[in-house]
Parts: structure tokens; sequence; C-alpha cells
């Protein structure tokens, strides 16, 4: 049985990893690293946020995972 580890990244609009951020240079660094993306949602919740509309933000959690000792430093 293979054995993973993970790794979670929210992204909210307008964030320093959010969609007009650097979300693309992110996963493609931890693509790099041997990270796949496992599932994303979206996880509304309230708060204060400058992006939120109402009160309410949504950002995106994305869980990615590799084989553990997959480890594969990248420089940055």
């Amino acid at each position: 049985m293979e054995l993973y580890e993970y790794e979670v990244v929210a992204a909210e609009a307008g964030s320093e990893t959010g969609l007009e951020g650097g979300l693309k240079a992110e996963l493609n660094r931890l693509g790099a690293q041997g990270w796949e993306l496992a599932t994303s949602f979206a996880l509304p919740h309230l708060g204060r946020s400058k992006h939120a509309l109402l009160g309410i933000a949504t950002p995106t959690v994305l869980i990615l995972k590799r084989p553990l000792g997959a480890t594969r430093e990248v420089p940055k």
C-alpha cells in the first residue's frame, strides 16, 4: 500500500496566492516538488475580507498529495 503526504493551499481572490496572484506559480513550484492536485473545493465562511461580498468570503482550498518520501528540493 502506497503512503502519501498532503499539502493544503488556501487561495482567495486577490490574495498573494489568489487567482490573480501567484497561484499558477505556486502550483508549478509545488508540482516540480512532486505534488499533484488531489481535490479542491470552495470554503465559504463569514468574515472580514476586502474581497468578500456582504461579509462572506469564499476561498478555494486545494489539497495536494505526493508519495511519502518523494521530497524533491527545487530552488525558488
